[in-house]
Order: structure tokens, then C-alpha cells, then sequence
């Protein structure tokens, strides 16, 4: 699952530099995660992007997976 888009930095070895950053909300992700789970009966999720870690939403998500009671497996 991405939960961005794009990298607003100027690394040379990148292709992704300067391109436009989007992020996706923590309750637009969770709002994903919690369909594919009722659904579908999602059992794990595996984060891509390389900016994950860019901003406060990890920190977030991870409240919100405590709050909704959303438990994956690996």
C-alpha cells in the first residue's frame, strides 16, 4: 500500500527528485486498510513509499491501527 507519492528532494541519484509529494491522510489509509479487512479479510499490509517516514502520519497510523483495534498478521 502507498501511502505517498512522489519526492520533493533534489538527490541526484533518484528518479523520483523533485517530482510533486502527495501524501494520503491517516484516515483515508485506515478507511483502506478497514474495507480490505472487513471485505476481504486482509491479513497483512506492506507499506511502500520511501518517504513513510517524511512526516508525523507513522506516528499516527500507528495510533490509529491501537484505536480501531486493527489486528494484522504476519
Amino acid at each position: 500500500m502507498y501511502t505517498s507519492m512522489g519526492c520533493p528532494y533534489s538527490c541526484i541519484f533518484c528518479a523520483l527528485r523533485q517530482t510533486e509529494w502527495r501524501k494520503r491522510f491517516v484516515k483515508s489509509i485506515m478507511k483502506e486498510i478497514t474495507y480490505l479487512k472487513n471485505e476481504h479479510g486482509l491479513k497483512c499490509v506492506f507499506f511502500m513509499g520511501e518517504l513513510l517516514t517524511m512526516d508525523r502520519r507513522t506516528a499516527d497510523l500507528c495510533k490509529a491501527f491501537i484505536e480501531n483495534n486493527i489486528n494484522l498478521r504476519w
